[in-house]
């Protein structure tokens, strides 16, 4: 919304008991504040005199003046903090403006700022402001405002405090121009001096007015600059496109062509999981076994670890030379690494370091599992190679034996006196004993003519297998030195003759190119192993990688482009998955299967969701899940399909597997529904209900048009209508969530009925619909089979608005959901994702493949077309749920997206980042990600 469109330039929010009377004051002083003698005010405040009605939403008047104003101000009091009303005004700010432009002035109580976030022990604060902001805020203390005469005098200091921002002036000059305009007003003019003033003002009116149009074209101007170079960044650098994309937003965070840039690099490469930037080149790297840490070696002689989510852990320096290996044990206590002619072992957590130091280079490395042993291959000369295992403590040398003959890739140890050594043309050795001897050796025959030109093979971490890429293939070979060696191959789509990472257990092959990462599964012709999309996929969002291993198995990845380390997820489905879990649905079984039912309580806590039973012959599973955690809380076969889930999770209303009305209490058994009946002729017990706030009734809308209010056992409360006869086609069905009205699709046709004495029922017109949805403030949205959306207002019946279909193809069942917020409309398409379209825009803001499963060549995509999305109340959640399994749920809280943006980049821009797009330095006020994030 432009400038131009709102009507206030602040909105106060406060408790109407504790601060009223500071309220009125402070609009007052305000408005007059630096106000010219002429003008009845200097901005304009909104301050609700009304208290909130008995509902829980905002009521229209204030929701109205909240997006109608530029900058929102908290009356901050412990009563404030506990008003329900405040805490509304705050979470729709949130929600829908730019946190920073919420300011807090403080009136009672306490609020500490600790590290980087409010203190817990803050009693003046409402909860949802814990975690917005990263900075210290600025607050405004009126706490020891004097009262004269019953009336607060604010000093004048602390009202420019507030205005400064709004007004975006500093406060020198905003007293300054109060004491001016005050020295104006008490003035006597003559009536000469009278038509001067009134002539210079309305020209410096005029002017005024016309330098802040130029600013706002600049600003609009430099923040299409901005998301635009972020578009041109986002195949091969993530993270500059998305600093680009946070600065454009920060100028802009109305426009949905910004938001859809920031969008698009936060759905970007889902993969992805941090950028860490190290300040030197990266020569090496490596991760643990069990996925807890990752390790970078760099070229000017410094080792960095980082835990799983990419927070530091330990850093050491070795020296100046380059660190050309690294190795790292099982569980990431310890690490190993070359840096010129000295081996160094290293604890992250200790901070301990131990150097074998050497005369000759080294070839290789290896760490025992038991973290004792490390063994070292000394290259002394090109035919004379010396293995040594030494102690990890001390250094010591324990063994020694010669192992001529071949290049060395990798080391292994079998057990601590044990080493299998991995060499080039596939060749693996093991050598034992107190003089190192072979016991034992693999040789295979050479595979191609080109055997030669394998100077970029490479090994599993430990040395299971054998990769290599050529001409767009890779194989792989398993490297046990007692059988044959078992070979399988994977297509990639390089050319080039790259360096290849292959997983510890040879299901998946890595290969870098200029477009990013290559990521193919071995195995099954078309699988999509271990949560691909499909049998290969391309990381992109990085320039390639000069270094680059598997750790954690096969889900994690580890790479590197010049100083930047990035850390991979391959399971992870998104930047925006808030939380993913899998439950026991079957796909394989019934093809044809249609999307899975899903019912979320009100309070958006606990979700019913009801799929194909993979553990028995015939029926569904229904699991009541707890949406905080992800986890099952209870699970029942004797349910087909759910409803209505209470706020608490104790009972849950829908029909069983012969589908007449059931109850069920997880943990116990499920029950006939008391007086609930199946009507006549109908499928289906229920159309559609919503429960009142006590959630003790239910207004029903049934599946041939009745509409009744019940009790939870299905006692009848009320008769609004009675069904109607069995030749209408009832479908799509909706009831608002303050039971004001209820909308049904009959033949074809939306009838919107308003409940009251009599009922009020209008038919609209307009293509079929098959999806219906009330929005918070009351409207109707209607979804079509095409992916469109039309908005009806709820005062006229009028089509006020439509979305668009989008480039893509549609699923229908399940397929489509609306924010109860109005916010945001999301539609799954054919392909297996979910599109996500600006609902006041209708502007495609972008979308995101869907999690699926990772057993080789037990998904089929059509499973991620089948899945059903609904809208988590009381959050600006998503929640999809596939047909096999998997529950998500996903941040569209667009006022997050930036932090999460700053989190994953690790950095800020640079200044030369910033110049070269902008073409003029870095703002007084800095940049919107902190540095070193």
């Amino acid at each position: 919304m432009s400038r131009s469109d709102r009507w206030y330039d602040l909105f106060i929010s406060y408790n109407h008991g504790a601060d009223s009377t500071t309220a009125e004051a402070l609009q007052t002083d305000l408005q007059r504040f630096a106000r010219p003698w002429w003008a009845l005010r200097s901005l304009r405040v909104f301050r609700d005199q009304t208290d909130m009605a008995a509902g829980v939403e905002l009521d229209d008047t204030a929701q109205a003046a909240l997006s109608r104003s530029d900058w929102f101000l908290l009356l901050a009091s412990p009563e404030s903090a506990n008003s329900r009303w405040v805490r509304h005004e705050v979470q729709w700010w949130l929600r829908n403006r730019d946190p920073s432009r919420l300011l807090v002035a403080w009136t009672s109580g306490t609020i500490n700022w600790v590290g980087r976030d409010f203190a817990p022990s803050s009693t003046a604060l409402p909860r949802d402001l814990y975690g917005v902001f990263t900075r210290e805020r600025v607050l405004v203390d009126l706490s020891t405002t004097p009262i004269v005469d019953g009336r607060p005098r604010f000093d004048r200091q602390r009202l420019a405090m507030i205005l400064a921002p709004v007004r975006e002036r500093p406060m020198a000059s905003l007293l300054d121009d109060d004491r001016k305009r005050a020295r104006q007003r008490v003035a006597s003019f003559t009536a000469m001096a009278v038509a001067v003033v009134l002539a210079a003002t309305a020209t410096g009116f005029i002017w005024h007015n016309r330098r802040t149009t130029l600013a706002a074209e600049r600003i609009a101007t430099e923040a299409q600059r901005l998301s635009a170079a972020a578009q041109a960044q986002l195949p091969t650098r993530l993270d500059l496109a998305g600093l680009l994309a946070v600065e454009a937003y920060r100028l802009r965070p109305g426009d949905p062509r910004i938001q859809s840039t920031l969008f698009q690099v936060i759905s970007a490469s889902r993969s992805l999981r941090r950028f860490l930037p190290t300040g030197a080149e990266v020569s090496a790297v490596a991760g643990s076994a069990d996925g807890s840490v990752a390790v970078a070696g760099l070229r000017d002689g410094r080792l960095l670890a980082w835990d799983a989510a990419g927070n530091r852990i330990g850093a050491t320096d070795t020296g100046d030379r380059q660190i050309s290996q690294v190795v790292v044990a099982n569980d990431g206590k310890t690490v190993v690494a070359v840096a010129g002619r000295d081996v160094v072992v290293w604890h992250p957590q200790g901070a301990s370091q131990q150097r074998i130091r050497g005369s000759s280079a080294v070839g290789a490395v290896g760490l025992s599992a038991s973290q004792r042993r490390v063994a070292v291959a000394w290259v002394v000369s090109d035919t004379n190679t010396v293995l040594t295992i030494n102690d990890a403590a001390t250094g010591k040398e324990i063994r020694r034996g010669p192992i001529n003959g071949f290049t060395l890739r990798r080391l292994r140890f079998v057990d601590d006196d044990t080493v299998r050594a991995c060499g080039g043309f596939r060749r693996v050795v093991t050598y034992g004993g107190t003089n190192l001897s072979q016991i034992a050796a693999y040789t295979p025959e050479m595979l191609f003519p080109w055997v030669s030109r394998l100077g970029q093979e490479s090994y599993s971490a430990g040395c299971e297998f054998h990769g290599f890429s050529i001409n767009g293939s890779v194989t792989v070979t398993a490297t046990a030195a007692t059988k044959s060696a078992e070979t399988a191959h994977a297509d990639t789509g390089v050319a080039d003759e790259l360096a290849t990472a292959v997983s510890s257990d040879g299901k998946l092959v890595a290969v870098p190119s200029a477009d990013g990462i290559h990521v193919a599964g071995i195995g099954e012709q078309g699988a999509a192993p271990y949560g691909l999309t499909a049998s290969s996929e391309l990381l992109s969002g990085v320039p390639g990688a000069s270094a680059l291993e598997f750790y954690g198995g096969s889900r994690r990845l580890i790479s590197a482009f010049g100083t930047t380390v990035v850390l991979w997820d391959l399971e992870q489905p998104g930047r925006l998955a808030q939380t993913t879990a899998g439950f026991s649905f079957s796909w394989n079984r019934r093809q044809s299967m249609s999307a899975p039912d899903v019912a979320v309580s009100d309070n958006g806590r606990f979700a019913a969701i009801s799929g194909e039973d993979k553990d028995v012959l015939v029926g569904s599973r229904t699991t009541l899940v707890d949406l905080t955690t992800g986890r099952a809380v209870d699970s029942t076969t004797a349910l087909a399909r759910p409803d209505w889930v209470s706020s608490n999770g104790h009972l849950v209303l829908g029909v069983d597997t012969e589908y007449d009305p059931a109850l069920w209490r997880p943990g116990g058994a499920v029950t006939t529904a008391g007086a609930w009946e199946r009507p006549a002729g109908s499928a289906f017990p229920f159309g559609a209900m919503q429960a009142d706030s006590s959630e003790r009734s239910l207004t029903v809308l049934g599946p041939r048009g009745q509409i009744e209010e019940r009790r939870v056992d299905g006692t009848r409360i009320r008769v609004w209508r009675n069904g109607s006869n069995e030749s209408s086609s009832y479908d799509a069905a909706a009831v608002a969530a303050d039971r004001s009205s209820v909308a049904q699709v009959v033949d074809g046709r939306i009838q919107w009925t308003a409940l009251r004495s009599p009922l009020s029922t209008i038919t609209l017109t307009g293509p079929e619909p098959d999806s219906l949805w009330f929005t918070a403030g009351g409207d109707l949205a209607a979804s079509r089979r095409d992916g469109s959306l039309i908005i009806y207002s709820r005062r006229t019946g009028q089509a006020v608005r439509t979305l668009p279909v989008g480039p893509a193809q549609y699923t229908i069942a399940g397929g489509r959901a609306l924010d109860r917020g109005g916010r945001w409309f999301a539609r799954v398409t054919t392909s297996g994702g979910v599109e996500i379209v600006d609902a006041d825009s209708g502007y495609l803001l972008g979308g995101f493949p869907l999690p699926m499963r990772g057993e080789p060549g037990k998904h089929s995509p059509a499973s991620a077309q089948r899945t059903t999305v609904v809208s988590r109340p009381g959050t600006s959640e998503l929640l999809t749920l596939s047909a096999d399994g998997y529950l998500t749920r996903w941040n569209l809280a667009r006022q997050s997206w930036s932090a999460i943006v700053c989190r994953v980049a690790g950095r800020q821009l640079t200044s030369a980042e910033w110049t070269t797009v902008t073409g003029h330095d870095v703002p007084a006020e800095g940049l919107a990600c902190p540095q070193g994030r």
